[in-house]
């Protein structure tokens, strides 16, 4: 039986969950966070497997899809199996995706794939061992192909590649992670970096935009779009290189705005629910949660985010305002 729908307050279908776990991570990219970290969320800060299974099932009862398990890193929680195990049982719930830095990925994509887990995300900014070491301070780029690896071995759904295109750090491989999807068939995803916190680097003119990054592609190899259902899909725009068995995406936050389609939600590792990435009005759930509301309750506090989901996120207005929270905690 088919889901409920959902709606925000500008009639946009809203079907895509982005559930964080974890404010932790083992890596410490520069667009990120600071080299020192930040402070992490102690345990009960957190939301319990349990609290995020119980959301997951509300949530997906009034009309979402598709959920992606978020971090921090994700798989830096032990039990996430369990989660997805409970989360793939879920009536209505059409995609099960894990986004990850890919270190840990090796040792558990087996059970998470016999846990239910449709779909991963890897991301990966360069394929140089030394240049992937500085932008993650301290990352094994050996591990995280090992991970790829192990995930298209297991994994029923594409393995993506998710690339923060950076000007002067990464753009000398825009062809090089193109030929990933001619072989071994990665599907790649280009993002330009976004404004994330007060803590992140981040230039406009550092900005590699989605668009000279496909005219690079498109001049070298040709691209052919991909058609689709894309109810369910996230803010990519998707092409082939004619004959790869692999797709490219191109995800233009700062450059080529796309708040107008979007379906997305957000919930952070402390339970609030937040309507977009960039603005920083949150609901709480895990206190009324924790202090015995119903599932009636928990429906009403949805719709209620559903109201003040914001129209876009104004990144290239003058008055913007990063968020005050960064990647990891709200949950990449």
């Amino acid at each position: 039986m088919d889901s409920r729908q959902l709606f925000d307050q500008f009639g946009r279908r809203i079907t895509y969950l982005r559930m964080s776990v974890t404010d932790r991570c083992n890596f410490r990219c520069t667009y990120c966070m600071p080299a020192g970290g930040l402070r992490e969320l102690g345990r009960y800060e957190l939301l319990t497997l349990e609290e995020l299974a119980r959301l997951g099932r509300v949530f997906v009862e009034e009309g979402i899809g598709k959920i992606r398990l978020t971090g921090g890193e994700p798989l830096l929680r032990h039990d996430l199996h369990i989660l997805v195990r409970d989360l793939s049982r879920l009536p209505g719930l059409r995609e099960l995706c894990l986004t990850t830095n890919g270190h840990l990925l090796a040792e558990q994509a087996e059970i998470l794939a016999r846990a239910g887990l449709m779909r991963v995300n890897v991301s990966l900014d360069s394929l140089d061992p030394e240049k992937f070491k500085r932008i993650t301070r301290g990352g094994d780029l050996r591990r995280v192909l090992q991970g790829l690896n192990a995930a298209r071995a297991v994994i029923p759904g594409p393995v993506k590649i998710n690339v923060v295109a950076s000007r002067g750090f990464n753009d000398d491989e825009v062809l090089d992670f193109a030929r990933l999807t001619l072989d071994p068939g990665y599907h790649v995803r280009f993002i330009e970096p976004m404004p994330m916190s007060p803590h992140a680097s981040w230039e406009r003119g550092e900005v590699l935009s989605v668009i000279a990054i496909q005219r690079q592609i498109e001049e070298t190899y040709g691209l052919e779009p991909v058609a689709g259902n894309f109810s369910l899909a996230g803010p990519a725009s998707r092409f082939r290189i004619p004959g790869a068995a692999g797709e490219l995406g191109f995800i233009g936050a700062v450059t080529d705005e796309f708040c107008a389609r979007c379906n997305r939600i957000r919930l952070t590792p402390d339970g609030k629910l937040r309507g977009c990435l960039m603005a920083d009005g949150e609901i709480d759930f895990l206190r009324p949660m924790r202090s015995g509301v119903s599932d009636e309750g928990l429906r009403e506090m949805l719709y209620q985010a559903m109201r003040v989901k914001p129209e876009r996120h104004y990144i290239n207005e003058f008055y913007f305002i990063r968020p005050l929270r960064t990647m990891s905690q709200i949950g990449g």
